[in-house]
């Protein structure tokens, strides 16, 4: 896609399921970029992503598009997103995250922004521990439920 002439091209937002061609072309281009949960790449691929595979913004599905975006915050260790906030507990292979509050997708954003920081900062490995892929996948598995409803 090219931007209109006169355009900044991350004026332009790049919409995809898959981490390895729709969001990371969006990172080569200097795009932003929205990760839909339906389709090929899911929560713990995502927080595993290595950098060019995090998108800006994640939304269950394309109707995202009509509504009002809220991102996660930092707080301290942990992360925010509207009523929803993700942080680690444990160490080591006992690594774990530990979600409150909020809906599905607040809980995917805040635990998305977690997971992300601790794998740069070091704190988690990019392999992440069952504890916290087994947290993500019932958080994938209640987006599911809410797409069915």
């Amino acid at each position: 896609m090219r931007a209109a002439p006169g355009e900044s091209v991350d004026r332009i937002l790049a919409v995809g399921d898959r981490l390895d061609t729709d969001i990371e072309g969006a990172h080569a281009a200097g795009m932003p970029s929205l990760l839909v949960l339906t389709g090929i790449n899911r929560l713990v691929d995502a927080a595993a992503g290595p950098a060019e595979h995090r998108p800006t913004f994640v939304a269950r599905d394309l109707r995202a598009l009509d509504e009002d975006y809220v991102a996660p915050t930092a707080d301290g260790d942990a992360w925010t997103c509207g009523e929803a906030r993700a942080e680690l507990t444990g160490e080591g292979d006992q690594l774990a995250l530990r979600l409150d509050g909020g809906s599905p997708i607040e809980q995917a954003r805040a635990a998305l922004a977690c997971c992300w920081t601790a794998i740069d900062d070091g704190r988690a490995p990019r392999e992440l521990t069952e504890p916290i892929r087994a947290t993500l996948t019932d958080l994938e598995a209640q987006l599911d439920q809410q797409e069915a409803a």
